[in-house]
């Protein structure tokens, strides 16, 4: 779609004030940059174009196109919603609009720029002191029209991965979803999914602790997945709980032959566990979605704290919040 060649090599400059410019892109001023580098790094192209992009595309497209994209960038957006549903890219607008001559420059005023994306580390810097591994899932999907996406960072990890090329990464500090400062802490840990990395990360710090003949804390390891090919982990977790270091409770959604629980409903059988972990001083967390896994699993914390009594649950759930002894990772 850019009439460029990706090995071309670039300089870019800016004439907006300092404090205008992105700084994520900064480092691009002054060097020389291959146009393949630029796409691959800052515009999105793979995200769905809003209104106020088409009309930019508008601008840059023939007659008959630019009447076909101004159909969707109208006050009354019934006809972009319609198309939004089908969830085209911009690579797909400039497929369905071949009249847009697009530019560089253009590109990247138009399109959104590609957000970090953020991962729990789910290992123990104790134990890799110089390096890190992730819990992550590869994203893909079909869209309504049965077109195949891919998540942009999933994927290009996984795919670095089996190259064993280099990922351009920062590590970022947690300030909350850390370890509790006493190993002889109990913990007890909520998590979905791969929403289990941070804990893989204390599980191991906690076990290394352990073999050093450190006194460490139960760990009530709450993990819901839907049937035992996404009980990630199992053989390790399997180990940890042989040797001491964690109490498991998984509860299946989808597994064949078992009634369907979720962790919320594993929590509420076991109130009186809970309630036992968190009077002595005992900490909780939850990593996973914030609008399924992490909203449950908090009414039904603040119905346990209180005895059913909601009001004095949530009260008693924010007080220990704010003591941190209560944190939350979620997303969504």
């Amino acid at each position: 779609f850019l009439k460029i060649h990706p090995h071309a090599l670039l300089r870019p400059s800016s004439e907006r004030p300092e404090e205008d410019r992105d700084t994520r892109a900064t480092w691009l001023l002054g060097k020389d940059v291959l146009v393949g580098d630029i796409i691959a790094l800052y515009p999105d192209v793979l995200s769905i174009p809003s209104q106020e992009a088409l009309a930019g595309l508008a601008q840059l497209a023939g007659d008959t196109d630019k009447a076909s994209i101004r159909q969707l960038t109208k006050m009354d957006s019934s006809a972009y919603d319609s198309w939004r549903k089908h969830q085209k890219n911009f690579l797909d607008a400039f497929h369905d609009w071949p009249s847009i001559q697009m530019t560089l420059p253009r590109l990247l005023e138009i399109t959104p720029h590609i957000q970090p994306r953020l991962y729990s580390i789910a290992s123990s810097p104790r134990v890799f002191p110089k390096s890190l591994e992730l819990c992550m899932g590869v994203v893909r999907y079909d869209t309504p029209s049965s077109c195949a996406r891919y998540g942009l960072a999933s994927t290009m990890i996984s795919r670095k991965v089996v190259s064993e090329d280099h990922i351009v990464c920062k590590v970022k500090q947690a300030p909350h979803m850390r370890l509790p400062v006493e190993a002889s802490t109990r913990m007890i840990c909520v998590c979905g999914g791969t929403g289990i990395a941070p804990f893989l990360g204390f599980l191991q710090d906690r076990a290394a602790q352990k073999e050093t003949g450190v006194n460490v804390g139960e760990t009530m390891l709450y993990f819901g997945c839907r049937s035992d090919y996404d009980f990630l982990h199992c053989e390790q977790l399997r180990k940890w709980e042989s040797a001491g270091i964690c109490r498991l409770s998984i509860s299946y959604s989808r597994k064949s032959g078992e009634k369907k629980q979720y962790v919320y409903q594993a929590l509420m059988q076991d109130a009186e566990l809970v309630r036992d972990v968190l009077d002595s001083d005992g900490s909780f967390y939850v990593c996973g979605s914030a609008s399924t896994l992490a909203k449950d699993t908090i009414r039904v914390m603040q119905d346990i704290l209180g005895k059913g009594d909601q009001d004095q649950g949530m009260k008693l759930f924010s007080d220990l919040q704010e003591k941190g002894r209560v944190v939350l990772d979620v997303w969504g």
